[in-house]
């Protein structure tokens, strides 16, 4: 055995030991151990416990490196690096750093705690890719972020998702929310899409895109909401509720509801007289119905009168149409020669058509026409300007028959406070 003292051997330099062992404490049962060409074994305490190669240290059953603060700026290699939740199928650890052992690793390290990285920067994220170093997650304010060529484009952080911004004051961040900024975008900010769809109007959205967000006008806001659809349903809107409100005052709360204020300093106020809050149109340059602040309707009024029909007698077919239980006959309901057709040709009421089957309710009860309030308006103004010829005509007739009558009219009528007939 060779000795190791103060003063060791000259010769010991180049011994060759030639595949013997080389007995490193007294019990002879801790050795270093060259007896395979390129390979060097420790044995300690009579257990095979590492083993070198070129450029590798093993770690051999039941061996183990101990955990040690990694000092070296980098690690090569030409294998894979991964991270996963796999068990050691020795020490029965779950979670691993491991490679495919092109990093000269051939088990899995695994790690009882935590890993730490550096928080990076947008220039430099903590974690990217090796051929785009600019683009990556780096940590900052309590918040994850992610990066592209060195700009922020989202961030996590609690319970909260920005889009190219970084905080909302209005969003709580323990309860959760997402902020999305457009920048100086004028096109959609949220599309839905689903491939069912193919709707074919691209001069507005994709063929597939069935709901979009964007902007009403480009530099001053607000917000249009489109649907598309290849059917005839393009946009529902439904409001589910566990009760209902009836109150019929200006008190008064419904399920669905549209809202209008006007700016008043930072704050929102009333929109003040005569403010249009409501618009309903069929194309987007022509209003064809409108609510304003004080609760009046104005609507197109271009469609035809109805002086081709008497009007009187009109309105009172409507009645029996609309309420058949609730009219009294009369000896004037002799002389009415308008019928249900009538009022559908007119457009006062709807036409249902049983063989339609979208005019049958989702239980398979046929659906009732509905009223068009603003024909029977019409039909209304209409039966009062034509009583009003009839009767001046009737006066004319009564004051050939007897002179002074209109005038005798006239006084009733000052005395009941109505405006008298013109002479």
């Amino acid at each position: 055995m060779p000795y190791f003292g103060a003063s060791p051997s000259s010769t010991l330099a180049s011994a060759d030991l030639n595949g013997q062992a080389l007995i490193l404490d007294a019990d002879a049962d801790t050795t270093i151990t060259a007896d395979t060409d390129d390979q060097i074994d420790i044995r300690i305490a009579g257990a095979d416990d590492f083993r070198f190669t070129a450029n590798t240290l093993t770690a051999l059953s039941g061996s183990t490196i101990a955990a040690q603060a990694l000092t070296a700026t980098t690690l090569t290699g030409s294998g894979v690096l991964s991270i996963d939740d796999t068990t050691d199928s020795t020490s029965g650890t779950s979670g691993s750093i491991h490679t495919d052992g092109g990093l000269g690793v051939a088990k899995d390290i695994y790690v009882g705690s935590q890993i730490t990285i550096q928080n990076g920067s947008a220039g430099a994220p903590s974690i990217n890719l090796a051929g785009d170093t600019d683009t990556g997650l780096y940590w900052t304010s309590q918040a994850l972020a992610y990066v592209t060529d060195t700009t922020e484009r989202a961030r996590f952080a609690a319970s909260n998702l920005y889009l190219a911004d970084t905080a909302n004051a209005n969003m709580t961040a323990a309860n959760g929310g997402i902020t999305i900024n457009q920048t100086d975008a004028d096109n959609e900010i949220l599309a839905l899409k689903s491939s069912d769809v193919a709707h074919g109007m691209t001069d507005e959205t994709e063929t597939d895109t069935f709901g979009l967000m964007e902007k009403e006008g480009a530099a001053g806001g607000g917000l249009r909401i489109q649907g598309a659809t290849e059917g005839t349903v393009g946009m529902q809107l439904a409001a589910n509720v566990v009760s209902v409100n009836t109150t019929k005052t200006s008190s008064g709360r419904a399920s669905n509801e549209i809202r209008t204020y006007k700016k008043s300093g930072t704050a929102v106020g009333n929109t003040g007289a005569n403010a249009n809050m409501l618009l309903v149109s069929a194309d987007g340059d022509v209003a064809g119905f409108i609510v304003d602040s004080d609760g009046d309707v104005f609507i197109d009024g271009s469609q035809s009168a109805f002086d081709e029909y008497d009007d009187g007698m009109m309105l009172r077919t409507f009645m029996q149409e609309q309420t058949p239980k609730g009219i009294i006959k009369t000896e004037f309901d002799k002389w009415v020669k308008y019928n249900k057709k009538s009022l559908e040709e007119s457009g006062i009421i709807g036409t249902i058509d049983p063989d339609n089957p979208d005019h049958y309710h989702k239980d398979g009860t046929l659906s009732r026409p509905l009223v068009c309030m603003t024909q029977l308006q019409r039909l209304e103004v209409g039966a009062i300007v034509q009583q009003r010829a009839m009767f001046e005509t009737l006066k004319s007739v009564v004051e050939e028959m007897l002179p002074g009558f209109a005038d005798k009219l006239n006084e009733r009528l000052e005395e009941q406070h109505l405006p008298a007939l013109p002479a």
